[in-house]
């Protein structure tokens, strides 16, 4: 589904989301696909990020991060699996 740079003014407009969101969805794609290429056992790209990670690269707090990965997935943008340590985050969509 984005396997290029998000136009982040799209998808607010589009979705309807924030503009905090839309900035979360663009660092989520863009951990997914310029990192190594992880996938799960179907062959479907995530990133394994920390929420406090993605928060960082946002510029934002954790909180206001949380509220925006919220924003997301009612959104239908993003699927999340808690992990032990960190979320892995699925675009939806998004195929290998």
């Amino acid at each position: 589904m984005y396997q290029q740079d998000i136009n982040v003014d799209h998808v607010m407009k589009e979705y309807g989301i924030s503009a905090t969101a839309a900035r979360a969805l663009f660092h989520i794609n863009r951990y997914i696909f310029a990192a190594d290429g992880q996938r799960d056992s179907n062959g479907v790209p995530y990133c394994d990020v920390g929420f406090n990670t993605l928060a960082e690269a946002t510029g934002k707090s954790r909180r206001t991060t949380d509220r925006a990965i919220a924003e997301l997935k009612a959104a239908g943008l993003i699927r999340v699996e808690r992990t032990r340590d960190n979320a892995r985050i699925y675009l939806k969509g998004a195929r290998g």
